[in-house]
């Protein structure tokens, strides 16, 4: 009985194939900074002045995610439960258990890319728009002053932003058959997503007093 024929995957080396294209967009990248260095001058303030605060002072823009984070909700969730959970999704991604992986291939699937499309549309537009409602509609430190603040304006909010989402995913996992890894791409960028939206909110419509402005 012959033995079925298995065919051999073409594979190229690391070096040059792979090195030498690394080299020339690392090229490319360094001399778009050298031009853009030279013919755009910093946005460079005054000199600071100790006893006088900039209104309104903002973290580098990398950082300002978490800044307008802290706006939304209180400061124990902010700066601690919700980095601390995000922290621990991530470090965890390796040891969950899949049941396929296509190493090197995008998205894992032509579904995979449709999902993380989607989730990404999702996850901006919610954001943004939870981020505006709390602002002005929600005020849940004035409408809710006799609550205790680590509830009213951490825990109420969290659960307001998180249950959308565990819907959005539950939808992901019913109507588009999205797979565990799958599943996994489309929360990575949902997370993603949203900070990159609360880093551009804080940055480009944020007042003075950190009031939105558009």
């Amino acid at each position: 009985m012959a033995l079925p024929r298995v065919e051999k995957s073409k594979k190229v080396d690391t070096h040059p194939h792979l090195t030498y294209k690394e080299a020339y967009v690392a090229l490319i990248i360094i001399l778009a900074l050298l031009l853009f260095s030279v013919f755009v001058d910093a946005p460079l303030l005054d000199k600071a002045k100790p006893a006088i605060s900039p209104n309104p002072s903002k973290a580098p823009w990398y950082f300002m995610g978490f800044q307008e984070l802290l706006i939304h909700t209180h400061a124990t969730f902010g700066a601690f439960i919700i980095p601390l959970l995000t922290t621990v999704f991530f470090i965890s991604i390796p040891f969950f258990k899949y049941e396929e992986l296509k190493p090197g291939t995008w998205f894992h699937s032509e579904n995979g890319k449709k999902i993380t499309f989607i989730s990404a549309a999702f996850s901006i537009f919610f954001t943004f728009v939870f981020s505006i409602v709390n602002d002005t509609f929600f005020d849940f430190s004035n409408r809710l002053g006799e609550w205790p603040a680590i509830i009213s304006t951490g825990l109420l909010p969290f659960i307001l932003y998180l249950i959308p989402m565990g819907g959005f995913l539950f939808y992901l996992k019913r109507k588009k058959s999205a797979s565990r890894i799958e599943m996994i791409i489309a929360t990575v960028t949902i997370l993603l997503s949203a900070y990159i939206t609360l880093m551009l909110t804080g940055v480009f419509l944020r007042g003075e007093g950190m009031q939105l402005i558009f």
